[in-house]
């Protein structure tokens, strides 16, 4: 019952995450929503939502639903055959395979973890994956320029003031296009800005891709000025 109730828990948290709107309730996040009206722990807190985001349903950006990110264990889990802390320890091996493993071999690991958790202690867990490990990667490391998925990221902190800060990861496709879009917009700007300038009129003016006449007296922005600005302009 126990193992039954911290599923259906999980559960109603997935939810949460996909369609609710913690700052309805006073929130920023979820993790803050169930800490305050909970009374739990920060670490509490963030294994329930950590554990939500992984054995939960998913939806994609265009709303299409989507199976959790390791299925086997959250079936096993929702049906009271993994305690939380089984699921959990299955979970946080998993994401410690190597970025070139094959599906099959991921779901050999989920599944042979999720068959012999009901038989073995929690800490016998970690050391059957070891053995799936070395068997999967047996030199113990992959690719030197491969990189953890997980690793990549983006966050999103409002401070009090309004302001919003922005620091993360990405992968080369990702940061590529990303840069590509900003620094072009900057190139661009930087050589309408020098282009043409009114001599001995104490004006500076710049000529638009059209021919157009642009006067920038007093707006000369630096790169990473320029660089704000064309981000600011995707997100609008």
């Amino acid at each position: 019952l126990g193992r039954v109730n911290e599923a259906l828990s999980t559960l109603a948290l997935a939810v949460c995450e996909r369609v609710g709107t913690p700052t309805d309730y006073g929130a920023k996040t979820t993790k803050a929503l169930i800490q305050d009206r909970l009374n739990i722990t920060s670490r509490e807190a963030n294994r329930r939502t950590d554990m939500a985001k992984s054995l939960g349903g998913r939806v994609t950006l265009t709303g299409q639903a989507q199976p959790p990110l390791f299925p086997l264990v959250a079936d096993a889990f929702n049906e009271g055959r993994l305690s939380a802390d089984q699921a959990r320890v299955i979970k946080d091996c998993l994401t410690k395979l190597p970025t070139f493993t094959s599906q099959d071999n991921r779901d050999y690991a989920e599944s042979t973890l999720v068959d012999k958790a009901p038989s073995v202690r929690v800490y016998d867990l970690r050391a059957i994956f070891a053995r799936i490990l070395a068997h999967i990667d047996p030199d113990g490391q992959g690719p030197t320029d491969a990189t953890d998925r997980t690793m990549y990221k983006v966050t999103l902190h409002a401070r009090d003031n309004g302001d919003w800060e922005i620091c993360g990861l990405l992968d080369p496709v990702t940061g590529g296009v990303l840069n590509g879009l900003l620094t072009q917009r900057t190139k661009i700007a930087k050589s309408v800005e020098g282009s043409l300038r009114a001599g001995g009129s104490g004006t500076e003016s710049g000529v638009l891709e059209d021919g157009t006449l642009v006067d920038m007296t007093g707006q000369r922005l630096s790169a990473q000025e320029w660089i704000y600005e064309r981000f600011a302009t995707l997100i609008g």
